[in-house]
């Protein structure tokens, strides 16, 4: 029984991966700074709220959401702490974090340098890529502010690892009233302004940590609100989206993750309850570190470049279609690298994503 409830668990999580990539693409689309929403029915201003809505509001639980299953899974088999299992993890985590965090970094590099040389050599001075690295220092490029830049997730997630112990330690001695402390602080908006320790990896990191080193199952715990769960957050995230661009929306922004990921447990337990969604949704699962990575590689941004210069831009409409298409458009072309390189080298590809090649959970063949 125990185990049918890991594995209806690990389903559900799996299922949520490429789902939640998807939004990064769609965070993406936007400047991080967000647009203030005017109280009015212009078209312009209902584009402003619809993409704000699905941008900095809807993808405030993706990131997050990592950070905790990353923490829920590290230690959730332990009945305590052991010092061998934690070696044996921060090894498979060196494969599958730090190696793709240098190669892809040292790769971007590189084909930013290529192509700012192509393009200064045709059109002298119309790249600057070249020119902002160049003023980066070896720390700020590989660290401080990654050059590529939602690497900062990685970064920070690689620190939280090594500490797992001071996390379990933390969570043993201090109990809920550790995590609630840390929650205070992450709704507070508080950071150390320490590269690789935000409060946001802090809290959801611990928390993962404190609920897989309790046994707590998160679909009993988030089925514990079902409806009620989905209902709030929905009214919360139109709540927030109005304070967009605010002094107050990042707490309620950080109060929204913690709703949607309740919300989003519960949307997607019910959503594999069918065998097709769910077998289209774990295949998918294995290209999720690939699509994260690969999509920044000026293939979003070429897909709105060229956008910008459609007649498209001139109407909220044709802005909303744009801003719905490109995202999909983009998750399309790295899917199709990702299976060419695949079949080309299988190897290759294994080692670019950290060693993900298979779904954690078997996907159920179709029958013929």
């Amino acid at each position: 029984m125990q185990k049918n409830i890991e594995q209806n668990q690990s389903v559900v999580i799996e299922s949520m991966r490429f789902p939640l990539i998807l939004l990064v693409l769609y965070n993406h689309m936007l400047p991080p700074e967000g647009h203030t929403i005017e109280l009015s029915f212009s078209g312009w201003n209902c584009y402003h709220f619809f993409s704000e809505m699905i941008s900095h509001n809807l993808a405030a639980f993706n990131i997050t959401f990592y950070f905790l299953i990353s923490g829920y899974f590290f230690v959730h088999r332990m009945s305590r702490w052991e010092k061998d299992i934690y070696q044996k993890k921060i090894k498979k985590r060196a494969k599958s974090l730090l190696v793709p965090y240098i190669v892809w970094s040292i790769l971007l590099i590189i084909i930013t340098l290529i192509k700012s040389g192509l393009v200064n050599f045709i059109w002298p001075g119309r790249d600057m890529d070249f020119a902002n690295l160049r003023n980066m220092s070896l720390f700020q490029i590989f660290w401080g502010q990654p050059f590529l830049y939602s690497f900062w997730f990685l970064r920070d997630l690689m620190c939280m690892t090594i500490l797992t112990p001071l996390f379990y330690f933390f969570c043993k001695y201090t109990k809920i009233y550790g995590i609630l402390l840390l929650m205070l602080v992450y709704l507070a908006g508080l950071e150390s302004g320490i590269p690789g320790f935000s409060t946001t990896a802090i809290f959801f990191y611990a928390t993962g940590v404190y609920l897989g080193m309790n046994k707590i199952n998160l679909l009993e715990l988030c089925g514990r609100y079902k409806r009620v769960s989905v209902i709030v957050a929905l009214l919360f995230l139109i709540f927030a989206t109005f304070f967009t661009g605010t002094q107050y929306h990042i707490h309620l922004m950080r109060m929204l993750a913690l709703l949607e990921m309740v919300a989003g447990v519960n949307i997607f337990s019910v959503l594999v309850r069918n065998q097709r969604i769910k077998n289209i949704l774990l295949r998918l699962s294995v290209t999720t570190f690939f699509v994260y990575v690969i999509h920044q590689i000026y293939i979003i941004g070429w897909l709105r470049g060229a956008f910008s210069r459609t007649p498209l831009i001139n109407s909220p409409a044709g802005m909303i279609i744009g801003y719905l298409v490109i995202p999909c458009i983009c998750a399309a072309i790295c899917l199709g690298i990702y299976a060419l390189l695949r079949k080309l080298s299988p190897s290759l590809i294994s080692f670019l994503c950290g060693g993900r090649m298979q779904p954690i959970v078997p996907v159920k063949p179709k029958v013929k």
